[in-house]
């Protein structure tokens, strides 16, 4: 996968706490990034987390809200889980109808 090379390349504290599913490291290991930096991220780990069974959803909000503050994180959160999903569902639909 290439989101684990780049994890490892920027922040491999980062990967492993993604893969302990240790809510503390999570935040601990996201605290560590600005608000343009904290978006990024967050937007990527929300990525990962809705193509993946490995993080579940609750540590990465968490962080987002610490990171970010209440609502910049719940927006972050939402409109990138929003976002995967419906370019999900575009390619499934598209896949689906020239197959």
């Amino acid at each position: 996968i290439p989101i684990y090379f780049i994890f490892k390349k920027v922040d491999s504290n980062l990967w492993a706490a993604l893969t302990s599913g240790n809510q503390t490291k999570i935040v601990e290991a996201v605290e560590k990034y600005d608000n343009k930096y904290g978006v990024m991220i967050i937007s990527i780990l929300q990525f990962v987390q809705d193509f993946s069974i490995i993080i579940p959803s609750a540590p990465i909000h968490i962080a987002a809200g610490i990171v970010l503050g209440k609502w910049k994180g719940f927006l972050v959160c939402h409109l990138s889980d929003l976002f995967y999903n419906i370019t999900v569902f575009l390619i499934y639909r598209k896949r689906s109808t020239t197959g």
